[in-house]
């Protein structure tokens, strides 16, 4: 059924129950997964989803529901139980409905021929993927996983405050793990790309990656304990960026579970080092005109030179603090409310090559990749995890290394960045260049 179909259906019989405020949020999606094992398709998924929720407001009581289903009585139903929760719940008077903006951003997040390439090519995608992971090195012997997947989707809010917003999008992505063997040690390495636009994705480049990160760690060694300079691949950087992303959202400072509440104005990083967190992000998978309260998007920042500049907010922890929601109202789906998030969050780029960030460390650590990064404490910012990577002696990598662990706390990781790459990139909606850290704990032998 149509967007325009469901909304008017959906308006229709909000109207005929005499409910005053009220937001229905509707979404569409079209999703697409293949993958290949052995040069074959092991798996190939396709499925078409529509749904909508209702949320209903009655002196700072909210009810909320949902429904796939958009039969009268589905519909009646969803209403109803809405209408209900609105009138059963405690009061919270910080829960309210935002107005309708004056204006709406432009973004470029839609591809509209991705849904007319042949499925045979998307089918060839997948196998490219395999077959550059294992082309790389003769040490790859094989492939565990090679993905290709995409979604189309469109989404309509509509409320009694004005609000009439639609907005559609897409994006697809690869992913593979692949195995190097070398005598009786392996190796497992993997990679993850994803594009808005189709041909914004390059199989062949993510397939080498794998088995590039891979081949890099046969014949790993043990080091010696070290306090000692260390450079953070863009991947690791974002990992430790992912640990504290909670502490940037207004939900989190409020509750007292933030490693930044209460510390705007004050210095948390190095004076080279800004983070942003930008609903409008060229090609950003959290790129959109608004967010899923329809508040229009925006560019956030969070960190300017080292200075905590403020925190992200939706309409009700705005609302809470009395100030303006940043746009920053995410969906999980239909099944819930919207509640605060994050779009795409990351930390700017420099301008120095990976060359030059290992030749400024001179003697240490460049860590390619980290375990237990689950076990960082987001509030506390403190640290022990597992690492591997490649010695750097003389500013040149010298041998892998494995089985070393790395410590301390994430606030200082942030005041010792001496030196930003100009390799940016997201891994999902948290991105961030390669970082030259002044020195980190290295537990080794």
């Amino acid at each position: 059924m149509e967007i325009n179909k469901i909304k008017n259906l959906i308006l229709n019989e909000v109207k005929s129950e005499g409910i005053k405020e009220f937001e229905i949020y509707i979404n569409l999606d079209r999703s697409l997964s293949i993958e290949s094992k052995g040069g074959k398709i092991d798996s190939f998924e396709a499925s078409e989803t529509t749904g909508a929720s209702l949320r209903v407001f009655s002196d700072g009581r909210q009810g909320f529901s949902y429904c796939t289903d958009f039969s009268n009585d589905a519909v009646k139903r969803m209403v109803g139980d809405a209408a209900m929760g609105s009138s059963h719940v405690t009061p919270d008077e910080f829960r309210i409905l935002p107005e309708s903006a004056a204006s709406i951003p432009t973004v470029s997040v839609y591809d509209a021929r991705m849904k007319d390439i042949p499925e045979e090519e998307k089918i060839e995608r997948a196998k490219a993927l395999e077959d550059a992971a294992l082309s790389f090195d003769s040490r790859i012997k094989r492939v565990r996983k090679a993905a290709y997947s995409e979604s189309e989707y469109s989404v309509a809010i509509v409320s009694s405050r004005g609000l009439d917003v639609s907005h559609k999008g897409t994006f697809c992505s690869a992913s593979v793990s692949a195995l190097a063997e070398e005598g009786a040690e392996s190796e497992m390495g993997s990679d993850f790309e994803s594009a808005r636009f189709y041909d914004g994705l390059d199989v062949k480049l993510i397939g080498k990656r794998a088995g590039e990160n891979a081949v890099r760690l046969l014949g790993g060694r043990r080091i010696k304990t070290v306090r000692c300079p260390v450079v953070l691949e863009n991947s690791v950087a974002t990992d430790f960026l992912g640990v504290i992303a909670s502490s940037f959202i207004a939900d989190s400072v409020q509750k007292g579970k933030s490693l930044f509440a209460g510390k705007i104005g004050v210095s948390v990083g190095s004076a080279i080092l800004n983070v942003f967190d930008d609903g409008l992000y060229p090609g950003g998978l959290g790129t959109a005109p608004v967010d899923g309260e329809g508040v229009p998007r925006q560019r956030t920042p969070l960190i300017q030179s080292g200075v905590l500049k403020g925190y992200l907010y939706d309409t009700y922890t705005a609302t809470k603090d009395k100030v303006k929601s940043t746009g920053n109202a995410v969906r999980p789906g239909i099944k819930a409310p919207p509640s605060c998030g994050l779009t795409n969050l990351y930390i700017e780029k420099g301008t120095f090559s990976m060359e030059f960030l290992l030749s400024e460390a001179g003697t240490g650590l460049f860590v390619t990749e980290v375990m237990g990064m689950h076990t960082a404490n987001p509030v506390s910012g403190d640290f022990s995890i597992g690492a591997s990577g490649i010695w750097i002696e003389n500013g040149k990598k010298a041998y892998p290394v494995k089985g070393v662990a790395i410590a301390g706390n994430i606030i200082d990781i942030l005041k010792s960045v001496t030196a930003l790459g100009n390799d940016l990139r997201f891994f999902g909606k948290i991105g961030a260049p390669s970082l030259l850290i002044s020195e980190l704990m290295v537990s080794g032998e």
